[in-house]
């Protein structure tokens, strides 16, 4: 349980650093109206060097979070799945939008795998089109495969002795 609240709170602070920046990029686009205004050119001039600057800061926000993964595998077996992101990415980082802004998956889900158990976290809703984004985590967790169990069945209480001679 304890890796499935450090994951959990990883891939919100994750989430919430590149929709909080999404946000920004969406919005920096409205200052290139500045230009109109005497005085504000330069204001104007700038709002693409500094959309690439978040651009980048993004991709390393990706690269940091991916490295925490690996960290935090060691520890917590999880499916491959994780490593995906709930973002599209390619080799170069995010892939993004027309207006620069990072591509959504339509459906994300990961798996982490305890000794008896696996525990399945999916991201249902997002309303990330505001300052401060709100997710709906769905959880799910459900007993591990018979292989996982084998140290349970092999409990040789009096109890269970008694149960298997029967």
């Amino acid at each position: 349980m304890l890796c499935l609240k450090e994951t959990k709170g990883e891939l919100h602070l994750f989430m919430t650093h590149i929709e909080k920046t999404n946000w920004a990029i969406k919005h920096i686009d409205k200052a290139k109206y500045l230009i109109f205004i005497p005085g504000l050119q330069a204001a104007a001039a700038n709002t693409e060097r500094a959309k690439e600057l978040i651009k980048k800061y993004q991709d390393f926000t990706l690269a940091r979070y991916l490295l925490k993964l690996s960290l935090l595998q060691k520890r917590c077996r999880q499916s491959p799945q994780s490593f995906k992101t709930p973002y599209e990415i390619s080799m170069k980082g995010f892939r993004r939008k027309f207006n620069g802004t990072t591509i959504w998956r339509n459906k994300w889900k990961t798996q982490i795998i305890g000794k008896f158990e696996v525990a399945q976290i999916q991201i249902k809703e997002k309303k990330a089109s505001r300052m401060k984004p709100e997710f709906q985590y769905s959880y799910s967790i459900k007993e591990g495969n018979a292989w996982s169990l084998l140290p349970s069945l092999l409990d040789l209480s009096p109890s269970s002795l008694a149960s298997m001679s029967l």
